[in-house]
């Protein structure tokens, strides 16, 4: 008589299927008959178009062959290169001069239509050149108020009075009974002199959004300046906000959430990429450099900000958190970096205007050990939880104590919580194509081989020796180095 193990019950093997999608599903169905009819329906819970081919497919088989099988989708997204040529750009593009009508492939719009009505369950919305699907077929609309447990909407490419005016976000909200948690918009074809409007009836139309993403969201000027004589609306339903590519005066949104945690932006430095040859018009649209003189922010839980550009704007603006989330690397010196590290100042300047309890910073380090750790305390005394990821900044003979320079560096903190990530080695070889010397050659430097290998043996050798170095000052030490799963602040 053979002994058997414990037995999962339904509710335990539905818990785990419902974090299965795709072909992982599929191979959990295929264990036994009774596991089938559980994780089956899974399979097809996360759909990703990305071409028309695949999109006509899903059709056929979710809608053609079997309606009841669109009922799985939970997740769906349809990807600009889904749709065709002639939908995107319109039958009156100059790219269709000279071609037969009857040589365009037929739109798609349609079977987005059918399949969202015949998708009840889906819970994640995601559409990418919104504009161009509506102007091809405006019942996508009626089939999207057709959702019931639509919670998450993520529209690219929508037009001012895409879902702004009553016939559409209103009449929407109405019928469909949506209860959004999540809405993300691309605003990057409303104009800026109308910008406010059709966003505050957006978000108006949707009153239990929690999370908010606008991406390319930038007016030129504040919705508190004096030109705007209506009364501001205020969401108190919306706890995170995340600007992506905004303008400095899109920073003022945050004054219209009462109840906002987080606070995430990010603007691309397009300083970092720009060569004699492209067009500079941008720099004489915005001083990107110019902090913004805007309306002071609240105290938040949370502040997420991802370029250096952000902390320029935010600096007079910014107020105290709980916890700062700053996602470029910056670096002491960065004269002799090859990765582009942000500087040290504006960093600075953030942690002592934030003076968080716990932060997530990432530096690169190079031949001398991290000297502005000591001046820390007194710029950010509430400083108790950090999470630091360290790059080396290049290969050598002369870098090979970097990581052991960092237990001293860090010792002026009074953490109770540190987790070091240690990331991958750079390469051996590497070019700067703007850095010249005196004979106008590229800069470079190459590390052999066997310098290489010597280096990641001695930090295998000097990661095993760090911890134990760091706990004789702090308390808790949780060493990530890459290929293993990271885990983020508990903070």
């Amino acid at each position: 008589m053979t002994s058997q193990g414990p037995v999962l019950n339904d509710d335990v093997l539905r818990h785990i299927a419902d974090y299965l999608h795709g072909r992982t599903a599929l191979s959990l169905s295929l264990t036994s008959k009774r596991v089938y009819d559980i994780a089956i329906p899974r399979v097809a819970a996360v759909i990703d178009c990305w071409s028309t081919g695949t999109l006509r497919a899903l059709h056929h088989i979710m809608v053609r062959d079997n309606p009841l099988r669109a009922r799985h989708i939970h997740n769906l997204v349809i990807r600009e290169s889904a749709m065709t040529f002639e939908e995107i750009y319109g039958r009156d593009d100059e790219i269709f001069d000279g071609h037969d009508p009857k040589d365009l492939e037929p739109p798609v719009a349609p079977l987005i239509y059918e399949l969202l009505m015949n998708a009840p369950n889906i819970r994640r919305l995601t559409i990418e050149r919104f504009a161009a699907l509506r102007r091809s077929d405006p019942r996508v609309v009626t089939a999207m108020a057709s959702l019931p447990q639509l919670s998450r909407l993520e529209l690219d490419g929508v037009p001012g009075d895409a879902l702004a005016n009553e016939s559409v976000a209103g009449n929407v909200h109405r019928t469909s009974g949506w209860d959004l948690v999540t809405l993300s918009l691309n605003c990057s074809s409303w104009w800026c002199d109308d910008a406010y409007p059709p966003l505050f009836r957006t978000i108006s139309a949707f009153p239990r959004v929690v999370s908010l993403k606008l991406r390319h969201f930038s007016p030129d000027r504040s919705c508190r300046g004096p030109h705007h004589t209506e009364t501001l609306p205020l969401y108190p339903s919306i706890q995170q906000l995340f600007l992506e590519e905004p303008s400095a005066a899109a920073l003022d949104l945050v004054t219209l959430c009462p109840n906002l945690s987080v606070v995430g932006t990010s603007i691309h430095d397009r300083r970092r990429d720009i060569s004699d040859d492209r067009d500079h018009s941008w720099e004489n649209r915005e001083p990107i450099d110019t902090p913004w003189a805007g309306t002071t922010w609240g105290a938040l839980r949370s502040v997420i900000l991802s370029s250096e550009l952000v902390m320029h704007r935010a600096k007079d603006v910014i107020n105290q958190a709980f916890h700062l989330r700053v996602d470029c690397t910056f670096a002491e010196d960065i004269d002799y970096s090859w990765t582009w590290p942000v500087e040290l100042e504006p960093v600075l300047m953030i942690l002592r205007k934030v003076s968080p309890v716990g932060a997530q910073l990432s530096v690169e380090v190079g031949v001398q050990p991290m000297r502005f750790w000591a001046g820390i305390p007194e710029i950010a005394p509430r400083l108790r939880y950090l999470e630091l990821k360290v790059t080396l900044s290049r290969l050598g003979e002369e870098y090979a104590n970097w990581l052991a320079n960092i237990p001293s560096a860090l010792r002026p903190l009074s953490l109770v919580c540190l987790r070091l990530h240690l990331t991958q080695m750079p390469s051996r070889r590497a070019i700067a194509d703007d850095w010249y010397d005196e004979d106008g050659k590229w800069t470079c430097y190459y590390v052999s081989q066997e310098v290489a290998v010597q280096m990641y043996d001695a930090r295998v050798e000097m990661a095993k020796k760090t911890p134990e170095a760091l706990c004789r000052r702090y308390t808790d030490i949780a060493l990530r180095c890459p290929r293993r799963r990271r885990t983020g602040l508990g903070v």
